[in-house]
């Protein structure tokens, strides 16, 4: 079954939302003002029994305007979105000058990239201002559900411009670490991808949509993402790899497991010492060999929009 809405767009792409539908029991929608809030869907019986469509073909008639399922706030995030609207209105204090910078040339020249078409959307500001908040802000804030790794993730919508922001990280990392001292960012990333056609498309080829900076069709030069005054500095190394080439596991399944020592069957010295060399190996020397000796390093999962 399909939802029927008057309108299909009721927001400007390049504001905070303003307004959106809710779906109510019976498939209809209603207009609401204000912006959608985060939430989670917990599946009704019908829900969890035959889906979306189940669930409407049990509804039954209602003078109630109610969802279908029943909806559990995402606290954290609605409430992080009002943090971080209180300090862009503010005008991004607490963070380094060059940040300031950045924000300011990305997304306080709206009328001229407007001219310019060259303006971001509303989803793509939000992402990585929150990043930047989290980051510099907020000093390094770490999620609980990953303990000691410093892990985000940024959820955008098939179409939104993932791969914009993707840009924008690596200009902020990569001038956050010239231009401030003790800087904990870098300028090396490893952009992993989920497979060689969004390999080819991220590296640059062939809608000018790539991260290589070094390439004729790069998003930083489509998106003037580099102020002037900051060009010589912006110098990233970026290297793109779908991660099927990543060489994870250093043991194999027909490899012989060390249940063949403890009996007594006859092992050839050469498959001694070739197991001895396998158990010296070091497991990350295939991530090594990829990154070609680099200290520090930003990891991007393009897949699931990690950083």
């Amino acid at each position: 079954m399909a939802y029927y809405v008057d309108r299909v767009v009721v927001a400007d792409a390049f504001k905070e939302p303003e307004r959106y539908y809710r779906i109510l029991s019976d498939g209809r929608s209603k207009l609401m003002e204000g912006r959608r809030p985060s939430i989670r869907i917990v599946g009704t019986k019908p829900l969890t029994r035959g889906g979306l469509a189940g669930a409407k073909a049990d509804a039954q008639p209602t003078l109630i305007e109610q969802p279908i399922w029943d909806e559990e706030e995402n606290e954290f995030i609605n409430s992080l979105r009002d943090e971080v609207r209180e300090w862009r209105n503010a005008g991004y204090p607490g963070t380094a000058r060059v940040t300031r910078r950045l924000l300011e040339w990305w997304f306080e020249r709206d009328e001229e990239r407007h001219t310019m078409q060259r303006r971001f959307f509303f989803c793509q500001q939000e992402a990585v201002e929150t990043l930047v908040y989290l980051y510099e802000v907020q000093r390094r804030k770490k999620m609980p559900e990953t303990g000691d790794l410093l892990r985000y993730a940024l959820k955008l919508a098939t179409g939104t411009g993932k791969t914009v922001v993707m840009a924008q990280v690596v200009v902020w990392s990569t001038l956050h670490k010239a231009k401030v001292s003790g800087s904990t960012l870098s300028a090396n990333f490893l952009v992993l991808v989920p497979n060689l056609t969004v390999r080819d498309r991220v590296s640059g080829v062939p809608r000018g949509d790539g991260l290589d900076p070094g390439g004729t069709e790069n998003l930083y030069d489509e998106f003037d993402m580099v102020p002037p005054d900051y060009t010589d500095a912006f110098r990233p190394n970026v290297i793109v790899r779908n991660w099927q080439s990543i060489p994870l596991e250093t043991s194999r399944d027909d490899w012989v497991n060390d249940d063949t020592f403890a009996s007594d069957r006859f092992v050839p010295a050469s498959l001694i010492w070739a197991m001895q060399r396998r158990q010296r190996r070091d497991p990350n020397v295939g991530i090594r060999r990829i990154l070609k000796g680099w200290r520090d390093c930003v990891v991007i999962n393009d897949e699931a929009h990690h950083v």
